[in-house]
């Protein structure tokens, strides 16, 4: 979880800075809830020092996240 989180929140910003006013809507919104996500899973292991949570992307979603084409950001393109 903690990688989709990272990288649903580092790919929105990019939306955030390049897109049109309905992507940044979008985009906020994902920040916004991946950030709780996030947040909420470090809260959960806190108390066990044998769990812990990275805040960095692996190389698979830093990859990902590389070749990002900002024009994907649209919120249409979810329900084609």
């Amino acid at each position: 979880m903690k990688d989709s989180d990272l990288f649903e929140i580092e790919s929105s910003k990019l939306a955030t800075s390049k897109g049109d006013a309905p992507t940044k809507a979008f985009a906020a919104q994902m920040i916004t809830d991946h950030t709780k996500t996030s947040s909420e899973l470090k809260l959960a292991v806190s108390g066990n020092s044998a769990l812990q949570v990275s805040t960095a992307r692996d190389s698979s979603h830093q990859s990902k996240l590389d070749k990002l084409p900002v024009t994907c950001w649209y919120p249409s393109h979810l329900s084609r």
